[in-house]
């Protein structure tokens, strides 16, 4: 009797305090935890959960970043005992997925129990090229736009000269409709080339632009490391498929990635329309794979605050004044869905 009443009280205690879910919001390329804006508060309101941001650097060797981010996560201080939803933007996205795996595959972290990785707009499958093309340059140029300030109070003709003609460059490409095939090397080869270009041009004229050229060299090699998964296609199905063999009953860790999308008029021909991304989807020699990448759609052509192509609508995916209400809500709602809260 006393030991059928202990067994009830246990099982009451149990359910009275159920298991803690921590969710770790991880920023991409550039960003900062503040790149999820109000997302963070948003979900520790709606989810009821705890709701943590891992900050870093996005330089340097991917293994040593995810090694630097497993071990941050066996930090009992920032991540409690529980389960743990590991949310990704853009290159966090590969960043959390490559550490459940090592988490999975090193005992020193077996007491860390992954159970939902959510990707938003991460390129697991590259970038779309049409997302360069149609305004990447522009919008990458801009990315070192200061560097221009440091050049005008030495050769300022010179420099001019210089910046009409990249942006000229950047404002005559035209954008097609995208194909579903990888886009490996396009972003990380669009950033290197503008920066590079930018301070190069700066160093055939003045011995600050040659100072620059030297430290944006560094900047933009310990950035492209960083971006080293873009363009390994080995790498890129071998984590799809390891994600994939881990939606069963024995192995369950429920992955799913959000990617925005709108629908454009061709311009060519007004009745013909055609679906924009930020990311390459997946393509079909990876089975399957399909079902994990979920659209959100957005109207960039209503859209008053900005957020008039893929590279505005990705960067401000969390920023409800931007991508506007139903978008942002559509993600809130969908992320509280999957996460069972």
């Amino acid at each position: 009797m006393f030991s059928q009443l202990a067994s009830l009280a246990t099982s009451l205690a149990a359910a009275a305090s159920p298991t803690t879910l921590t969710i770790v919001l991880v920023h991409g390329f550039m960003g900062s935890s503040e790149s999820f804006h109000s997302f963070g508060s948003d979900l520790k309101r709606t989810a009821k959960a705890n709701v943590v941001s891992y900050e870093f650097s996005t330089t340097g060797d991917n293994d040593l970043q995810v090694k630097q981010f497993t071990s941050w996560l066996s930090n009992k201080m920032n991540v409690p005992a529980g389960s743990v939803a590991l949310l990704g933007h853009s290159m966090g996205g590969l960043l959390v997925a490559d550490a459940a795996r090592a988490i999975e595959n090193s005992p020193e972290h077996s007491h860390l129990n992954v159970t939902h990785i959510l990707a938003f707009d991460s390129p697991f499958f590259g970038v779309h090229p049409s997302a360069i093309v149609s305004s990447g340059t522009r919008k990458v140029t801009s990315k070192f736009g200061g560097l221009w300030d440091s050049m005008q109070s030495s050769t300022p003709a010179a420099n001019q000269s210089t910046a009409r003609s990249i942006s000229a460059a950047s404002t005559t490409t035209t954008a097609t409709a995208p194909a579903k095939s990888s886009s490996a090397s396009y972003w990380g080869a669009a950033l290197g080339i503008a920066a590079v270009a930018t301070v190069a041009a700066a160093a055939a004229y003045s011995d600050t632009g040659r100072s620059l050229m030297k430290a944006a060299h560094k900047s933009v090699s310990d950035h492209m490391t960083f971006l080293g998964p873009l363009w390994s296609p080995g790498n890129q199905e071998e984590r799809i498929v390891w994600l994939l063999s881990r939606q069963t009953s024995t192995k369950k860790i429920k992955f799913q990635c959000y990617y925005l999308e709108t629908t454009v008029l061709d311009k060519s021909d007004p009745s013909r329309s055609y679906i924009k991304t930020f990311i390459s989807l997946p393509p079909d020699s990876v089975a399957g794979a399909d079902r994990l990448f979920e659209p959100i759609d957005y109207d960039a052509s209503v859209n008053t605050q900005g957020c008039n192509d893929e590279i505005d609508a990705h960067m401000n995916m969390f920023r409800r004044n931007v991508i506007g209400d139903n978008v942002y809500d559509n993600i809130l709602s969908s992320v509280v869905s999957v996460l069972g809260l």
